[in-house]
């Protein structure tokens, strides 16, 4: 057992994990693990065996939707941690801590895109009651981008601007050149960071017009301790529109795919060989 996981779980400050990690460092995605488990993990497996870090479900407050599917993780209600489906916010803050003791950071899955979609009065997972365009003490109408549209499959080719102003899949589309909501979006991550994770994953970044990112993503670098920021893009990669030079001093997709067999053995392969990606389940 290596001195990390020796001394997990014991009191005292973790260690900082920022910046990009080792060349040839793992990490893996727990889709959907319950913050209490994935600090198990880290401490039973994850640590010891050398693991860089841990993709995590959107901590943030989310729609309740019925049947419960997984993506409405990424339908923002609020901010707050305090109860997602993973758990509470001490748990989420313990998780952090547990796994940093052990050499692992925790990298955030940040929906700062868009928030919900459907209509009518609706309840979050922390009990924030909202409707489509009006999240109390966040967001309202004017802090989206209007008039609304919806993206077209033909836009992805065509009109890199409905990309980022459109609303995809019906989702609220918040309107991320505004000063007032880089703001909110930044405040958020910087709660994140100072509670000690170590990155981030930004969903649907090429939602996202690239100077937006980079005003929102300066203002979290110029907080103390921020990590590494991953910009990840499914199939349309931001470069088809220009996006090139305005996010050149982000890390891209650099990091290994890993899967938990079901012989619970961990088999790796790079993403960088084109075989595939670090799951992800947004658009």
């Amino acid at each position: 057992m290596s001195a990390g996981a020796a001394n997990a779980g014991q009191a005292g400050t973790a260690p900082v994990i920022s910046g990009q990690p080792a060349a040839g460092s793992v990490f893996v995605h727990l889709f959907e693990w319950k913050w209490t488990d994935i600090a198990t993990e880290c401490e039973n497996y994850l640590g010891p065996a050398g693991f860089a870090g841990v993709q995590v479900s959107p901590p943030s407050e989310h729609a309740l939707i019925a049947s419960y599917p997984w993506y409405q993780r990424y339908q923002t209600v609020s901010y707050s941690l305090a109860l997602s489906r993973s758990g509470t916010a001490a748990e989420f803050a313990d998780m952090v801590q547990r796994c940093a003791r052990v050499g692992v950071g925790i990298y955030v899955d940040a929906v700062i895109n868009h928030t919900t979609a459907g209509t009518g009065a609706n309840l979050g997972s922390n009990g924030t009651r909202f409707t489509k365009y009006e999240y109390p003490n966040l967001y309202t109408a004017t802090d989206f981008h209007q008039p609304t549209c919806a993206i077209m499959d033909s836009d992805y080719t065509m009109s890199a601007d409905h990309v980022r102003r459109c609303e995809l899949e019906g989702l609220a589309d918040l309107n991320t050149g505004s000063p007032s909501v880089q703001a909110k979006i930044a405040g958020y991550l910087h709660s994140l960071v100072d509670l000690g994770v170590a990155g981030f994953r930004i969903d649907a970044g090429k939602h996202m017009a690239p100077e937006d990112i980079d005003a929102i993503l300066t203002l979290v670098h110029q907080h103390a301790g921020a990590g590494d920021v991953e910009l990840r893009v499914r199939s349309h990669d931001q470069r088809r529109h220009g996006a090139r030079a305005a996010l050149g001093q982000y890390r891209p997709h650099q990091c290994h795919l890993c899967r938990r067999e079901q012989d619970a053995q961990l088999r790796c392969r790079s993403a960088q060989s084109g075989r595939g990606q670090l799951g992800v389940p947004a658009p």
